[in-house]
């Protein structure tokens, strides 16, 4: 497990350096630094594949809670703009980890909050979990904005908006219809009403874009929000953001069949020692599945995320590490096979 405390994290220059991934077995991911501050064009909650693992695709990048507790405002999001970080929610993070996925812990007054982040496996989903502890039953009243890109993984948008429809909203779902994709996007949550509201986001920037040399900054959208009020000691509650056509989700069923995912993984390897099980963790990240002409799976090996895909050169260097080592044999066998398919004159 990885973890770091508070006092680590007051310095945002210092804390965006520090990133993490998380993988849906597709060339899908989600990422972003340790206080969800985005640095990377490439960073995002919902970044799916569109011809899997190619035609990579931003979606949603990133959100925004404001609590209102008791009539005193927090707001816990982190964007960057020149010069300056607004909202500050990192000053109110607690506690960051990771294990598998990672997880955040802040403190308002005397009100914890508790949120989980991961992506379903081998679908392009991602859910979000959280655990309110609210021991005095304060007045609180959540706000949850997403802020979308819908643009190639590879480009910032212009001062144009993309391309989607009017918003649809069901109370506890926010669908939007975007000519790229094969399904709507559908915002589904298990508390609170979704209402429209567009409030978008000019020239954030991306400070490693920067430092780079590249282009750094665009605007995001806001097609609605979420709002709940609740006097309760203990609120539980998740939003998930799918591209998959589904209506209803347990997130506690899928959190856990993401975690039997990596676990069966890392089990087969046969790894004990905590370094050993992270490093195997992190290995089953770049395995994913390959769809070819015919609508067929197999599997294949990502070169590196946040922009490579597979390629051979890369494949054969790694089969050793990630497969060989970790007594995944049969899917080293299955990868060679399939590029055997793309031999010409013996290369």
């Amino acid at each position: 497990m990885i973890r770091i405390l508070f006092k680590d994290l007051l310095k945002p220059e210092n804390s965006i350096e520090k990133e993490w991934y998380v993988t849906n077995g597709l060339g899908g991911f989600i990422s972003s630094s340790v206080i969800l501050c985005n640095t990377r064009r490439y960073h995002g909650l919902l970044n799916i594949s569109l011809e899997p693992p190619y035609n990579r695709y931003h979606t949603l990048s990133s959100f925004e809670e404001d609590l209102v507790i008791d009539k005193k405002p927090f707001k816990l999001g982190v964007n960057q703009y020149p010069g300056v970080f607004n909202p500050e929610g990192y000053r109110f993070l607690e506690e960051f980890k990771f294990d598998l996925y990672p997880k955040f812990t802040y403190r308002l007054g005397k009100v914890y909050l508790e949120k989980e982040i991961f992506m379903v496996p081998f679908k392009n989903e991602t859910i979000i979990i959280y655990r309110v502890e609210n021991p005095f039953e304060s007045n609180i009243s959540f706000y949850f904005h997403p802020y979308f890109s819908l643009r190639s993984i590879h480009d910032l948008n212009s001062n144009e908006p993309p391309a989607f429809s009017d918003p649809k909203i069901d109370k506890k779902e926010l669908k939007l219809e975007i000519s790229k994709l094969s399904h709507p996007i559908r915002i589904l949550s298990t508390s609170g009403i979704w209402k429209k509201g567009l409030d978008d986001l000019k020239n954030v920037i991306f400070s490693t874009e920067k430092h780079r040399g590249l282009d750094f900054s665009e605007n995001l959208y806001m097609p609605g929000y979420l709002h709940f009020s609740s006097k309760a000691s203990k609120i539980d509650f998740a939003i998930r953001f799918s591209a998959e056509a589904v209506t209803e989700f347990d997130p506690y069923l899928e959190k856990q069949n993401f975690i039997n995912e990596k676990n069966k993984f890392i089990k087969e390897s046969g790894a004990v020692e905590e370094t050993d099980i992270i490093l195997v963790g992190d290995a089953s990240n770049f395995i994913s599945l390959k769809k070819d002409r015919h609508g067929k799976f197999s599997k294949t090996i990502i070169a590196g995320y946040p922009w490579f895909e597979d390629w051979g050169r890369d494949t054969m260097i790694s089969i050793p590490g990630l497969l060989l080592e970790t007594n995944h044999e049969d899917i080293a066998l299955e990868i060679l096979i399939n590029f055997t398919k793309y031999l010409k004159k013996g290369l």
